[in-house]
């Protein structure tokens, strides 16, 4: 859209020098700017001030506009500027404030645009004209701005969004509950005027086109017949601020303002409809301080530099893309360095966060995320294959794959039991680091993949008993069973760790034996008794070195917690996955939960303070949620709050949901709307309506009303 030519020759004249027709600029113009300003301010004798206020900014800046055909959309940004500071000063407005009052709870459902709604014969009443007006000068401060802009200008919410500098979605929920707001009070006045509705789009046009219209010009006031002078020219070269210079709030409301200048203008298209006038396109113009002459012009100029220096520095803006794979795929697993592991129909994949499928969709087994060297696996019966983070495929076997980690490859066969058959170590490149044999396989045995340089596995037969080896990546072998033994069985070790004359060799000594069932962390990690003896629902976590034990039983626990053991009692331990392995443990701390079917409680405990029997000091914490992860706090949930915790089970803050932290960046729900958190738990100002929230690596996965939604954590 563009200027009228009449008011473009007007405008060219003044610029030129020519003073006198900045009478006739006014003229031309001042309509368009009115209206929009006397729907932002809700105050006639406030309008008139900013207009006037407006003007003289334009008389002292019209050297800084660059194309006539651009003055409507500049003059527009000079009278939102205006607004700015006039609502800036008065506790009347809240353009910025805690959001509650705007964003409740629970997002409205969106209005459709073809509801019955207002006739155009109501335009024609005056009276209920009127009424209208207090209708839509009623809505809040954000739902009007984003209405007019709506409806007035005739923008896309992408648009509003994109230059107002917040969420579509946010757009989207200040225009649908102004539309609630408006058709209930106007099924208010149907009921009381008799009127019958028609579709809310036409009303809005037709509204705020014959309110255009029916404008009376407002005379123009004797400080500006001051201005028909000539104009000093071309103020390029002198001082001033421009409008990108501002602080991320002055941005985003002046960006508002500029919308709601261009709204103005759609009357006037309408309004000159039939002369075939257009407008000016919207763009953002650098607003810069000029000189002027004139001794009441000059007082009021100081005190508009006054305001615009009041004008915060400029300060980066948050703004953060929803990802194209938002609510394509049926399953996400863990993202990673852009790359995520991804399930369509019964079939898995690898795509990027941009939808670029790395690894089609042919496979029914898939790792759970990426590993810390960006490669994952995929298989179908008889054929697993491992890729790189590009897709390139790098390793194939026609065994089950369970990990790649640290280069190397963890397979495992199970017949239809589960029961392990025979696993095996294979590095990327095909060298084998071990491999079983399914005939000396003990039904108990079990292995986990590298991490931290260590894998850790269990191999027996009948014959010599179960050992328990810890390799290297370079395929070096330590019986740590062997090792540790004299922490299992005291009694048979002298106090230097020799065997007495009880002892014996270790490998062999009895079957009441152990296997892992999670991979190293910071140290340690986690075994499970077998269904022997004393060990049935006892854990064990040791360090890689076999020099630590601590002990866990779930019956002793279920005891002291107050359940009925074995009468429909479910317990269990959490794990985390890292890099290509579940892990058990942070160190010697673990998170079990214990219930029934009805009622699940979960416990943080610190396994090195347990005892013979289960210690208070050893209960960090406890919660209708828990988990543990390779992150500074850990999620909890109580009182129906998810939040944080950190690793002594001090809950550090709370809120409506949660989801993991990733790279120092967690993303919460904080009434109604998902924000960004960081670890000191400061709240990041974008922000976007949501239901629920969860952690898929470093990718978050939101629930809104307009279905899910994924974003990647911000770096820091």
């Amino acid at each position: 859209m563009k200027a009228p030519e009449e008011l473009q020759r007007a405008v060219e004249s003044y610029k030129g020098g020519n003073g006198e027709a900045f009478e006739q600029v006014y003229n031309l113009s001042h309509k368009y700017l009115y209206v929009c300003i006397r729907h932002i301010v809700r105050d006639d004798e406030a309008a008139v001030d900013m207009l006037q206020e407006t003007y003289l900014e334009i008389s002292r800046s019209i050297g800084q506009l660059n194309s006539t055909e651009d003055f409507l959309n500049w003059a527009a940004v000079i009278a939102k500027r205006k607004c700015y500071a006039y609502m800036n000063k008065s506790d009347k407005y809240v353009i910025f404030g805690t959001g509650k009052d705007e964003e409740e709870q629970d997002i409205i459902e969106s209005v459709a645009d073809n509801e019955a709604f207002i006739p155009e014969s109501i335009m024609q009443d005056k009276e209920k004209s009127r009424l209208i007006m207090e209708i839509i000068d009623g809505l809040s401060d954000m739902q009007r701005l984003c209405v007019i802009a709506y409806f007035y200008n005739e923008q896309t919410q992408e648009e509003i969004a994109e230059e107002l500098g917040i969420p579509v979605n946010t757009v989207k929920s200040h225009i649908n509950r102004a539309k609630v707001k408006i058709k209930e009070e106007v099924l208010t006045l149907e009921r009381e005027k008799d009127t019958k509705l028609y579709a809310i789009i036409p009303f809005m046009l037709l509204y705020f086109a014959k309110e255009a219209q029916d404008c009376e010009a407002v005379p123009m006031p004797d400080t500006l017949s001051n201005l028909i002078v000539k104009p000093e020219g071309d103020s390029s070269e002198k001082k001033g601020g421009k409008l990108a210079k501002l602080s991320t709030k002055a941005k985003l409301l002046i960006g508002t303002l500029v919308f709601i200048g261009a709204a103005a203008i759609i009357g006037a298209v309408i309004m000159n409809a039939t002369s075939g006038n257009e407008q000016p396109a919207q763009q953002e113009l650098a607003l810069v301080e000029t000189e002027n002459t004139g001794t009441e012009t000059e007082e009021l100029l100081e005190t508009e530099t006054v305001e615009e220096t009041e004008l915060p520095a400029e300060s980066e803006e948050e703004e953060y893309k929803e990802l194209p794979i938002s609510g394509v795929y049926d399953e996400l697993r863990e993202g990673r360095d852009g790359i995520i592991v991804a399930r369509s129909g019964e079939k898995w994949g690898l795509v990027t966060y941009d939808n670029e499928i790395l690894v089609p969709f042919e496979y029914d087994v898939a790792c759970q995320a990426p590993n810390n060297d960006g490669q994952t696996f995929f298989g179908n019966e008889g054929d697993y294959r491992v890729f790189d983070r590009e897709g390139n495929e790098i390793f194939t076997t026609d065994k089950p794959i369970k990990a790649v980690s640290e280069n190397v490859v963890l397979w495992q066969q199970l017949d239809e039991r589960e029961i392990f058959l025979n696993f095996g170590y294979v590095k990327l490149d095909g060298t084998v680091l071990y491999e079983s044999d399914g005939d000396d396989i003990y039904r108990q045995s079990g292995a986990v993949g590298f991490n931290e340089n260590y894998a850790l596995f269990a191999a027996s037969d009948m014959d010599e008993g179960e050992s328990e080896f810890r390799m290297e990546t370079d395929g070096t072998l330590m019986d740590i069973f062997e090792k540790r033994n004299p922490l299992r069985h005291p009694e048979l070790y002298a106090a230097d760790g020799t065997p007495t004359a009880m002892g014996g060799s270790g490998t062999g000594m009895d079957f009441n034996s152990f296997y892992p069932i999670g991979a190293c962390y910071r140290g340690y990690y986690v075994d499970r008794g077998m269904g022997f003896e004393d060990t049935y629902a006892t854990f064990y976590l040791y360090n890689a070195e076999g020099t630590e034990q601590y002990r866990f039983n779930m019956e002793d626990f279920a005891n002291y917690a107050g359940y009925s053991w074995g009468n429909g009692v479910n317990w269990g331990v959490t794990a985390f996955y890292n890099n290509g392995n579940y892990c058990y443990s942070a160190e010697t701390v673990i998170a079990i939960y214990m219930g029934t079917d009805e009622e699940r409680k979960y416990y943080l405990i610190d396994t090195a303070k347990m005892e013979e029997n289960v210690t208070d000091s050893a209960i960090l914490a406890e919660g209708e949620y828990m988990e543990i992860s390779d992150t500074t706090y850990w999620l909890t949930e109580q009182d129906g709050m998810r939040g944080y915790m950190d690793h002594d089970g001090n809950v550090i803050a709370t809120f409506d949901d949660a989801s993991r932290f990733y790279n120092a960046q967690a993303m919460v729900i904080e009434d109604g709307y998902a924000h960004f958190i960081d670890e000191d738990m400061n709240l990041g100002e974008w922000k976007i309506p949501a239901d629920s929230v969860g952690g898929c690596g470093e990718v978050f996965v939101l629930e809104t009303p307009e279905g899910q939604k994924c974003f990647v954590a911000p770096e820091v």
